[in-house]
């Protein structure tokens, strides 16, 4: 490696892994914590227990291992992760690799030591406990990301860092845009490439402006360029430059690593700005400011203070800064963050009416039944992958699609997809946060995963990843509520609730039994609400689909009526005695679907 790169934290790449391992230091919190005692080690062995990280190679010599990783349905033991993780002979042990989980949290505020025992900071205590959201953690955490940070041995003014990452990013990317434009073209973010060889090494924000010029130059290089294999050795000789690999390293080496830093540096960079909100992708190959808060970053992008780290004497003085999260405020106004939120309402609204306009043909709604039935299996996607067929765009001449999209998020999309693609309703409403990428960035709390209005019905879609025990234990009670709430703001038409996962658990079926057949849940308010649950595994929600696709093809309209009778059809029935029977009766339908 040439040149010192800004890297978020290789060690854990993808941020939605985050809140997993703090919630697992969160079990280790008060225990000493120094080389030589069990807790790293300890800790590592729970991440490997709760599934918060793979041991491909712990798990080789079982078969039985590997099964159980996979299915969601089972758990490890704690003797079976002692077993994975001591067969893994990772590279300086257990302990070191929890030292790298440490590090990183420690970095970003969320953990610390006192009196050599771990913590969990003000701020780390406020994210697991749901008091701050996900994305107003990362938000925190983001604007305050600089080089130099006092003690570290990588980001520090020997190796030229002086700058704040975020609103440096926002600056280049802006001002590349605005370049562009004044040549006459479209602005279009940044490319993949671009960000990938450009932004790793902003370390000075002193040349921010050259590194533009640097952009820019590459970008009409490119356009000179006819062949493909052209413009591949002229990015490649841009790669070189900054990596500065070994004189006789082989094309197929080469290769590989420009690939590997695309995934440990490029791609995990872009995933952590994302998440502040702030930024967008292109389909697969372009990175770009998200239109809904343009006009408030605009207060950042144009004062070059922003960009300039801020002093620390100490390196507690910093970390205490880090974890205080109103240790930072914005340089704009809370009207001025009010008219984003309602951009964003405006922005995203009228990308769902786009998607859903284009959803219903009946080759996409194939390829979602597709989906869902490979999503039973875990079979992941990219991220990039899911943005292009967001945006219908084809899947050629891609060589880097990024890291795979979480199942739990993927699972956000498909719902409203699904629902969108099938017939005529009035309104649809996803409640993820997304840009205008609607690529699912966080969940929201306390409302349903999505809602559907039809002119004879109103519908509560609520999905999960869950399929053993958790399943019914943790969805029990927050389905039946977010579906009552519902309720409560339609009672002038019937409402269905559809409760959709990878398998149901026997309790799932018990338990939203009794509140649809007995109304078995708390009506405070006295309003006669009935509620209707009807839960369906992928493969069922599946073959409900293809008999949608079918119609489509036939030139039959797909009146909401016809999805009204089939809601109908597998809801508890007066006449249905016991669970059992209402099992068989959804099986028995879904299965008279296919044709």
């Amino acid at each position: 490696m040439g040149e010192k790169a800004w890297s978020l934290n290789t060690s854990i790449r993808n941020p939605d892994r985050v809140p997993g391992f703090l919630k697992i230091f969160s079990l280790f919190e008060g225990e000493e914590w120094k080389a030589g005692n069990k807790t790293q080690e300890n800790y590592y062995i729970k991440c490997i227990q709760e599934k918060e990280v793979e041991s491909i190679n712990g798990m080789k010599h079982n078969p039985e291992l590997k099964n159980i990783y996979k299915d969601e349905s089972l758990s490890f033991t704690l003797e079976q992760a002692e077993e994975i993780g001591h067969a893994a002979n990772y590279v300086g042990g257990l302990a070191m690799r929890a030292r790298q989980h440490f590090s990183v949290l420690e970095n970003m505020g969320l953990i610390t030591l006192k009196d050599r025992r771990i913590t969990i900071t003000t701020i780390g205590k406020a994210f697991l406990n749901g008091e701050i959201s996900e994305e107003d953690y990362f938000i925190n955490y983001m604007h305050k990301l600089q080089g130099p940070i006092p003690g570290d041995k990588s980001f520090n003014e020997k190796k030229g860092f002086n700058i704040r990452l975020l609103p440096s990013v926002l600056y280049l990317v802006d001002k590349v845009n605005q370049k562009w434009e004044q040549m006459g073209n479209r602005p279009v973010g940044l490319s993949n490439d671009e960000f990938c060889i450009f932004v790793p090494f902003l370390k000075d924000y002193k040349k921010l402006d050259s590194t533009v010029e640097s952009i820019i130059k590459c970008r009409l290089n490119l356009e000179k360029l006819n062949e493909k294999s052209a413009k591949k050795e002229y990015l490649q000789s841009l790669y070189i430059e900054k990596l500065q690999p070994k004189n006789d390293i082989s094309e197929e080496q080469l290769n590989k690593s420009i690939n590997s830093f695309r995934k440990d540096y490029g791609d995990n960079i872009q995933r952590y700005l994302r998440k502040t909100g702030y930024f967008r992708l292109r389909g697969y190959k372009n990175f770009d400011i998200s239109q809904i808060y343009i006009d408030q970053l605009r207060y950042m992008i144009d004062n070059p203070e922003e960009m300039k780290p801020k002093h620390f004497e100490t390196e507690t003085e910093f970390y205490k800064y880090m974890a205080d999260i109103n240790s930072y405020q914005p340089p704009w106004t809370e009207d001025e963050y009010k008219d984003s939120m309602n951009k964003e309402i405006e922005l995203v609204n009228k990308a769902i009416s786009d998607f859903s306009s284009k959803a219903v043909d009946s080759e996409y709604l194939e390829k979602l039944a597709n989906r869902f039935v490979e999503m039973t299996k875990n079979k992941k996607i990219s991220e990039g992958q899911l943005l292009n067929e967001i945006q219908f765009l084809d899947e050629t001449d891609i060589e880097f699609k990024g890291l795979e999209i979480d199942l739990s998020k993927e699972l956000e999309f498909r719902s409203f997809a699904s629902i969108a693609s099938i017939n005529d309703l009035i309104k649809i409403e996803p409640t993820y946060k997304s840009s205008e990428d609607l690529i699912p960035r966080s969940f929201t709390p306390e409302v349903p995963d999505l809602t559907s209005t039809y002119d004879s019905f109103g519908l509560v879609t609520e999905v999960t990843m869950l399929r053993a025990g958790d399943q019914w234990k943790k969805e029990a009670d927050s389905v039946p509520d977010h579906y009552y709430k519902f309720c409560k703001e339609n009672l002038s038409i019937p409402n269905y609730c559809l409760f959709i996962a990878p398998t149901i658990h026997e309790r799932t079926y018990q338990h939203f039994y009794t509140i649809s057949k007995y109304n078995d849940f708390s009506d405070s308010l006295d309003l006669g609400i009935n509620l209707n649950i009807i839960p369906l595994s992928f493969t069922q929600w599946s073959i409900i689909l293809m008999y949608f696709v079918n119609f489509k093809k036939s030139n039959i309209k797909d009146d909401h009526k016809v999805f009204l009778n089939i809601l109908d059809s597998l809801s508890v029935q007066e006449t249905t005695k016991g669970q059992p029977q209402w099992i068989d009766q959804i099986h028995t339908k879904v299965e008279s679907l296919k044709t």
